[in-house]
């Protein structure tokens, strides 16, 4: 079998940071500029091929193009600042979403049982900065130059009965950021990722639930290329993250 996608991406942003460690108001309060844009939509496409071997062993490729999302109409507006300071600017700007290689095969061991592994390579490496290109002040440029990952998945699904089918899977999955390079407005961790779920299907309609528990590796990191004239001041901070993601699917067979 041989499928094909197409992928629309819409979204929105708001970025907030200190201008630096200096610039501060009038009222001594530091100076800070707030980034906002929305509407934003990006397009990509998916193609995929999949082989039934046998009644028991199947396998697939995948592939998912990047997005890139282009903020062309930002508004930036800045807050506390000196009165000799400007009060609005606009920027643009590109956030990358990775293009990814997926190849699985599925296996039953008898008939009530299914097991399942894939891998996955992110091309994280698109990701080689972040730009802001204002039309009043200098351009701010932050090198991320993020690493590719591979991640293994494994799951399995049991057929308890005609109607109800258990779920149970588990990944690792591995951060793209590279030593030096960590940063709080796209963070990302090391993780442990568990994952279960229940379908019950009933004739032609069916209902899934599934629940993920993400549990993030705290780290230690720094954002080592920032600069301030001729100063290089590093970034730290410890960084832990957790996530409870459910969903929840109907299906209905014509």
């Amino acid at each position: 079998a041989f499928s094909a996608g197409l992928i629309i991406g819409k979204g929105s942003v708001v970025y907030n940071k200190n201008i630096n460690r200096f610039l501060t108001g009038d009222n001594g309060e530091r100076t800070d500029i707030t980034l906002t844009d929305k509407n934003i939509t990006a397009t990509g496409y998916n193609i995929s091929m999949a082989i039934r071997a046998s009644d028991r062993f199947s396998f697939g490729i995948n592939y998912r193009s990047a997005v890139v999302f282009k903020s062309r109409y930002g508004k930036a507006e800045f807050n506390d600042e000196p009165s000799f300071f400007i009060e609005r600017d606009n920027f643009k700007a590109e956030l990358p979403m990775p293009a990814e290689w997926s190849l699985g095969f599925s296996v039953k061991p008898c008939k009530k049982w299914l097991v399942a592994m894939d891998a996955n390579l992110t091309q994280w490496s698109i990701y080689k900065r972040l730009d802001i290109q204002f039309n009043r002040l200098p351009r701010n440029v932050m090198p991320k130059n993020w690493n590719n990952t591979v991640t293994l998945r494994i799951g399995t699904e049991y057929q308890l009965n005609e109607n109800i089918a258990l779920r149970a899977g588990y990944y690792n999955d591995e951060s793209p950021i590279p030593y030096g390079h960590f940063s709080p407005e796209t963070p990302s961790l090391d993780s442990h990722n568990f994952t279960f779920g229940l379908g019950y299907q009933k004739e032609k309609w069916g209902v899934d639930l599934a629940f993920l528990y993400v549990k993030g590796k705290e780290r230690n990191a720094s954002y080592n290329y920032y600069s301030e004239g001729l100063s290089h001041p590093v970034f730290n901070g410890t960084y832990v993250s957790n996530a409870f993601v459910g969903s929840f699917g109907f299906n209905y067979k014509f």
